[in-house]
């Protein structure tokens, strides 16, 4: 989970979406008030070696520690000090609690084919009428 105050935008992570990968790329644009909450060890490395910020300001027990174990390469860590007030897969609303609404949140979600095709279309009807109109009606809070 990132929530990024300097690019305004949250990326909530769901199982099973790709949400790992999109999480690694979306480290390397965050700044250091960001919040990055951990991942696997091994997904840690991969964050590391494409120049993404390591998991930060999570509110975690021992988080410098655990940066440092990353960038040593040693997997030597307890799990439970990785969790913190921000954590993976936290739900929306929790997340909405501790940071408000004025950030755009972004999740991956897959649906099937039918439903996600609906929804594409509804979202290009009201742009296209944002478009004509030049007022911009809708939310991307959740896409």
């Amino acid at each position: 989970m990132i929530v990024s105050h300097a690019k305004k935008f949250i990326f909530v992570k769901t199982r099973k979406t790709s949400g790992t990968s999109m999480e690694v790329s979306l480290s390397q644009v965050c700044g250091p008030d960001d919040i990055i909450t951990p991942i696997s060890f091994e997904d840690e490395l991969v964050r590391l070696d494409m120049g993404g910020t390591l998991p930060q300001n999570y509110g975690g027990l021992g988080e410098q520690r655990y940066r440092n174990m990353i960038k040593a390469r040693k997997m030597k860590f307890l799990r439970a000090r990785r969790r913190g007030k921000f954590f993976n897969h936290m739900p929306a609303v929790a997340i909405r609690e501790y940071v408000g609404k004025k950030l755009t949140m972004i999740t991956l979600l897959f649906r099937s084919k039918g439903i996600l095709t609906k929804r594409l279309y509804h979202i290009s009807i009201i742009m296209r009428a944002e478009k004509r109109t030049g007022v911009l009606t809708r939310s991307l809070s959740v896409f």
